[in-house]
């Protein structure tokens, strides 16, 4: 067992990745090739928003009550003001396509219901706000109550934090930027967070809690944990750490939900992480080639091993992406780019030409 000790001295003197990094070799190693013998990856089992996976029961019970809280504002006609739901993941793990999830979800049931996303890393200006004030206004006169995805929300704009702009808008529907005022807007809005969480400041706070966080850390990699215990954590992280920053307590305390996605080398209670490498997979391959029925043993171990390597979808979803598989509903390792078959050939050899039925959501 890694000791609080050992932990503490790798925080203080080598950081936090460092950590990480020490900690993942003391982790159960996952047996890929063992993943690939089975018949079904039944997606329908895991599917819990629209087409988006989830194997955490805790987490999928909280998505859930997100659908239902979003139904209740939408049939709520005294509201004058939007929905706010914080979404904390880390990189690639899907956060605007849960989002949009909802909207597909929904948008057969209304059709006074409308999708968009922005990300804040573009605007120059803190007028560029206008944009989205303007659409959502615009919906809300047709009658539409829009979702609206927007990302990078800690972006600094001449040494200020645009959230710190939006304040108004969360608690009350109002906007007013001196030139333009907008009042009674109707959303749901989901944020998403980008630098500012690993920021310096956020680090040093992080050394400051040691105390709180080891346990956490040392609990994660060492036995099964209750996601809730983790999910309040991460809440009580934000709040204690980023604290410090210039109007960030204001903008936690006006989120009604919060949504934390957690990493997939966590080890959490009722969860399997088998399934879902299986899962997230087969998803990935029919986000881009939707009529798909089978997948070759040796295709889904790369995909697999791609998603465990680096937990996060972005490698795996660009190999699916840069497969050439023109409308057959069967993908094979032969369909890769050469520069993975090369890499991955030695691997793909115990598999043959060995499948996997997919059952879609």
């Amino acid at each position: 067992m890694i000791g609080i000790e050992l932990i503490s001295d790798l925080i203080i003197k080598e950081g936090l990745v460092d950590l990480f990094k020490a900690l993942e070799g003391k982790r159960k190693k996952i047996n890929l090739p063992e993943l690939c013998n089975t018949k079904i990856i039944d997606l329908k089992a895991h599917s819990v928003i629209g087409r988006y996976i989830c194997n955490y029961s805790d987490l999928a019970i909280e998505l859930i009550s997100v659908e239902k809280a979003i139904n209740n504002y939408k049939n709520r006609k005294d509201i004058k003001r939007p929905l706010n739901v914080f979404i904390s993941a880390p990189p690639g793990s899907g956060k605007s396509y849960l989002a949009r999830q909802y909207y597909e979800r929904f948008k057969t049931k209304w059709h006074d219901i409308d999708y968009t996303d922005y990300n804040l890393s573009s605007y120059e200006k803190i007028g560029a706000l206008s944009k989205i004030m303007r659409y959502i206004k615009n919906k809300n006169t047709k009658h539409i109550i829009p979702i609206v995805f927007i990302d990078e929300i800690d972006t600094a704009i001449q040494g200020n934090y645009i959230f710190s702009h939006l304040l108004s808008l969360m608690a009350d529907g109002k906007y007013d930027n001196g030139v333009n005022k907008y009042e009674h807007m109707k959303a749901i809005l989901f944020f998403a967070g980008g630098s500012l969480f690993d920021s310096k400041s956020g680090r040093d706070g992080l050394y400051q809690n040691i105390k709180r966080i080891i346990p956490i850390i040392n609990k994660s990699f060492q036995k099964k944990i209750e996601y809730s215990d983790w999910r309040d954590s991460q809440i009580d992280y934000l709040k204690d750490v980023l604290g410090s920053v210039p109007k960030f307590s204001d903008f936690l305390d006006r989120f009604d939900i919060f949504i934390v996605i957690p990493p997939l080398e966590l080890n959490f209670d009722n969860y399997s992480l088998k399934d879902e490498l299986r899962d997230l997979s087969a998803a990935l391959i029919l986000k881009h080639f939707k009529d798909i029925e089978h997948v070759e043993k040796a295709y889904l171990f790369v995909i697999m091993h791609l998603l465990y390597y680096f937990k996060s979808k972005r490698k795996a979803e660009s190999a699916v992406f840069l497969t050439n598989n023109p409308k057959k509903k069967i993908i094979k390792f032969s369909d890769f780019p050469e520069t993975i078959i090369r890499k991955y050939n030695k691997y793909s050899k115990p598999f043959g030409n060995e499948t996997i039925k997919i059952i879609k959501n």
